[in-house]
């Protein structure tokens, strides 16, 4: 399947992947679930949300401190 993903503030990429959760996706992707919370249509996803074919996943920068 086809899908569309970025990290917030940056540009839209494609990727051709076969991956079907969230988790297997930000593991293909190499990134870390510590560092970034994933989101579809402004909605958080969990890890092991199901993507689909023509979803657009943004990817949240985790930030912290006091």
């Amino acid at each position: 399947m086809r899908i569309r993903w970025r990290i917030l503030g940056s540009d839209w990429k494609e990727v051709e992947t076969a991956s079907t959760t969230v988790e297997e996706l930000m593991k293909e992707l190499s990134l870390s679930r510590e560092e970034y919370i994933a989101s579809k249509g402004g909605k958080v996803l969990t890890l092991d949300s199901k993507i689909e074919d023509g979803d657009e996943i943004t990817f949240l920068p985790v930030v912290s401190g006091g």
